[in-house]
């Protein structure tokens, strides 16, 4: 009984991480000019750590679960990631 309730509970993380998301995406595609409220070295160090465990996951651990919050959490980074470097980038042409 308790492993299914965590398990349901650990399934449920990756509804929080792309809640987390979204909002940051949001003010990403919404802000003007470039995106200096966020830090392009720790979004790196978050998306390299996410890709990481994700690969880890599939190749050592085999555990799907696990792999599909992982996921998300990476494809999250990379999207605020790739975000901030494009605003950033298009600020500099300006």
């Amino acid at each position: 009984m308790t492993l299914e309730i965590i398990t349901w509970l650990y399934a449920g993380n990756s509804l929080f991480a792309l809640m987390a998301y979204l909002p940051q995406i949001t003010k990403l595609l919404t802000t003007r000019g470039a995106a200096k409220n966020f830090s392009t070295p720790s979004w790196t160090i978050w998306t390299y750590t996410s890709v990481i465990s994700v690969l880890y996951i599939y190749t050592a651990v085999e555990d799907w679960l696990l792999f599909t919050v992982a996921s998300i959490n990476f494809v999250g980074c990379l999207a605020v990631l790739l975000l901030v470097l494009h605003k950033n980038k298009q600020e500099r042409r300006e």
